[in-house]
């Protein structure tokens, strides 16, 4: 069945193949356009393309480092974050 493809249309999909990260890394810059989170899309794409991390590790250090920034983004202002009571009501 793969013989009978043409050349021309294999060579066709294979640089077409080969353009594809490229094209996702654009989308995801495009999603990300933020000043402040290129280093860290930068991080995450050289980490698994040339450090050949698996994605799922990248995610787990991507989400440390999310949580270190979540937590103490706050400090560095010198605001703090106050506990506030909620009354629920029974019901819908």
């Amino acid at each position: 069945m793969i013989s009978l493809i043409p050349a021309w249309l294999s060579a066709g999909l294979g640089v077409a193949g080969k353009m594809l990260p490229a094209i996702g890394f654009a989308m995801i810059l495009n999603v990300m356009a933020k000043k402040e989170l290129i280093p860290f899309v930068l991080f995450g794409y050289i980490a698994i393309a040339y450090l050949n991390l698996p994605v799922m590790g990248v995610a787990v250090i991507g989400t440390a480092i999310a949580l270190l920034v979540f937590f103490h983004a706050g400090k560095e202002n010198g605001e703090s974050v106050e506990e506030v009571e909620v009354e629920f009501e029974d019901g819908i």
